[in-house]
């Protein structure tokens, strides 16, 4: 047991097989309300891979993931009720979770200017197309999720940063994993603000699932040499 879940490739089956069973929960009415049990062990079993294989990180490294984890399980036992005041309450579990993930990019970022102003402008634009979108929904939210997206939208500047100062698979296992998680908020906030986009449940469970697996490997990695 210890060996699949420390594994990568085993645990990315492993993690894959939850994936699917919460896709196929979530799709058929019936079984819906079984999620907690399959949503959940997206979750559980992040941590479980993760408390295998953090020997290489600072402890203040491993109290963030740790953080960012209890964050991300608490969002995901409240998200599974779309009701708009546990949608806020979720909103502030991931906000927490991106805050948590960001410091830690932080401790490896470099800062430089030719490689920063070009990703600058590009998520300028993505921004400013995601707020025209959404202006009219999101009423007196308009600030929260302002302030929502710069955090977001830092996170991944940090990510992005880390460029020569870890190794080459954990700073592309992060840039995915940031990626997928603008793109998993990106349909989860169409949804709820706008109009759902076609296979919004699909993609979000993917993204969602998939940005948290690449973010923790990208961690664990990210102290190792000779990735």
């Amino acid at each position: 047991m210890k060996l699949l879940f420390k594994k990568e490739k085993s645990f990315f089956l492993i993690f894959l097989c939850i994936l699917l069973i919460d896709l196929v929960f979530t799709n058929n009415q019936t079984l819906y309300p079984y999620r907690y049990a399959t949503k959940l062990w997206i979750v559980i079993s992040l941590g479980i891979h993760f408390y295998y294989n953090n020997s290489y990180l600072l402890q203040k490294e491993r109290t963030l993931v740790w953080l960012a984890l209890f964050f991300s399980f608490i969002a995901d036992i409240i998200l599974i009720t779309d009701r708009l005041l546990f949608v806020i309450i979720g909103m502030i579990m991931f906000l927490l979770v991106k805050i948590c993930y960001a410091t830690i990019f932080y401790f490896k970022a470099r800062f430089d200017i030719d490689r920063l102003i070009p990703f600058l402008a590009v998520i300028l634009l993505y921004s400013l197309i995601v707020i025209y979108y959404l202006y009219d929904g999101v009423g007196k939210l308009f600030l929260p999720v302002v302030i929502y997206i710069f955090v977001s939208l830092t996170m991944t500047k940090l990510a992005y940063l880390r460029y020569k100062m870890v190794n080459n698979k954990s700073y592309r296992y992060v840039m995915i994993g940031a990626i997928l998680f603008i793109t998993s908020e990106t349909y989860m906030s169409f949804y709820n603000f706008y109009k759902p986009l076609p296979y919004t449940n699909t993609l979000v469970i993917l993204t969602y699932g998939l940005f948290q697996f690449f973010i923790i490997r990208g961690i664990i990695l990210q102290n190792k040499s000779g990735e």
